[in-house]
């Protein structure tokens, strides 16, 4: 195992140091210190969708004037400045869970914001298509799992998954024995993100007026070695589908951004956040939904 973990991390030192001699960067790689925990395989995952009767096509006519840049994390860093750690899973259900807190903390459903619990989910809501840490599952599946099953604080049922690498038992009561509070649920969502609709970027733009924004895309290898700046995609193949929470937008050095928020822990990026170049082709997003509360 010491062979292996060596031979990785050899391997991720050479593409960092091809990415750092890549002329006309926008953004710094780095070699994190648990890199050999990433990927290696350069291959794309199938990815499995589920029809949802909540989730509508999003349109905003006519435009509207938005400002320049948007950052909820500074406008309400009580609700939104909250970066969790994935473990060893996929992000699909952690960053689900995440923006659903921040979004329940936003609009004061909770008097102080509270962390959900992916967990329950994972036990409960998700069938066997998708496993404790499965990142060819869509996000309209845990999506669909909050609206029909809802879920529970972190506090009474706590992720496991991402030292496990395993489902749980679908319990009737917390960890510690008590009785399970009500389950808090969304009712649906809308899907900004119309690979048909020219006027993405806007739209985006516009639900992000009101909150954060559920997205999904796929991960290019560079991503991972990504330590500041405006990433763009510069080298390496797909290597899995990955879920995040846009938070905001705005412009560097004439380079225009999404800022997003990662579930890799505070270690990653940009103290856990980090910047896609946005516009034109440079779209990161497979889906893009809001959330939709009661």
């Amino acid at each position: 195992m010491m062979f292996v973990s060596i031979v990785l991390n050899i391997a991720h030192e050479e593409v960092v140091q091809i990415l750092q001699n890549i002329p006309g960067m926008t953004w710094t790689p780095q070699l994190y210190e648990n890199q050999a925990n990433y990927r290696t395989k350069q291959q794309k995952n199938q990815v499995l969708f589920t029809k949802q009767d909540s989730t509508q096509n999003y349109r905003s006519t006519p435009f509207k004037n938005h400002p320049d840049s948007l950052d909820w994390v500074k406008l309400n860093p009580e609700c939104m400045d909250h970066v969790v750690n994935r473990g060893n899973c996929d992000s699909q259900q952690i960053s689900c869970t995440n923006t659903f807190s921040d979004i329940r903390c936003l609009e004061k459903k909770d008097p102080i914001r509270i962390e959900y619990s992916p967990q329950y989910l994972i036990n409960c809501g998700l069938d066997q298509n998708c496993g404790a840490c499965n990142d060819s599952c869509s996000i309209t599946y845990f999506l669909a799992a909050i609206t029909t099953y809802g879920t529970v604080p972190e506090s009474c049922i706590s992720y496991t998954s991402g030292l496990t690498g395993k489902k749980g038992k679908c319990k009737t009561t917390c960890d510690d024995g008590s009785q399970l509070p009500p389950l808090a649920k969304i009712y649906g969502n809308q899907n900004i993100c119309d690979a048909n609709n020219q006027y993405m970027e806007y739209d985006l733009m516009e639900a992000l007026q009101n909150g954060p924004v559920q997205a999904q895309f796929y991960m290019y290898e560079d991503l991972q070695y990504y330590s500041s700046g405006i990433y763009q995609h510069t080298y390496g193949d797909v290597v899995s589908l990955v879920a995040s929470e846009i938070v905001g937008y705005g412009e560097e050095n004439g380079v225009k951004f999404w800022k997003l928020k990662s579930v890799w822990g505070r270690e990653w990026g940009e103290n856990g956040y980090y910047r896609v170049i946005r516009g034109g082709d440079n779209a990161v997003y497979t889906e893009c939904f809001i959330i939709l509360l009661k």
